[in-house]
């Protein structure tokens, strides 16, 4: 499958001396859809996860550091998804607090991105919010098998 690698222009947080950034917690939003049909189609299209994922941001008063878009099936296992794994990488050098997506699908539909997933929030103490459909991340496990 097809990988857009996307980062939205214009997201770089505001900060103060030391580096600081302003607005609370850093948030890098994930989006994602199988194929490009999929990407335009009204219920789930990367323009409607992203609005959404957005205005759930502002309404929390985080600060998008960045977007991450993958047009990619979350089912295929063999291959990682470049931006979802930027993402992490992201969090792994601690320059996110929280990652949010649309639904927990969003993010994996089999077991090595949630045990990749899981791995780093383990690692680094981010969190993963989801917007229209909570996620219970002590069993973060059983969503691959959703």
């Amino acid at each position: 499958m097809e990988t857009t690698p996307q980062v939205r222009e214009g997201l770089e947080p505001k900060t103060v001396d030391g580096g600081q950034v302003q607005g609370g917690r850093r948030a890098a939003i994930y989006a994602r859809v199988s194929d490009r049909e999929q990407a335009g189609d009204d219920k789930v299209s990367l323009e409607v996860q992203q609005r959404d994922c957005e205005a759930y941001c502002q309404g929390k008063g985080y600060t998008v550091t960045g977007v991450y878009i993958d047009v990619q099936s979350g089912t295929d296992s063999r291959k990682d998804r470049a931006r979802f794994e930027a993402m992490l990488k992201e969090a792994l050098k601690s320059q996110i607090d929280v990652m949010v997506a649309w639904r927990p699908d969003r993010l994996f539909r089999s077991q090595w991105p949630a045990a990749r997933l899981k791995r780093v929030m383990d690692a680094t103490g981010v969190d993963v919010e989801t917007v229209t459909l909570a996620m219970d991340k002590r069993t973060l496990g059983l969503w691959a098998w959703v």
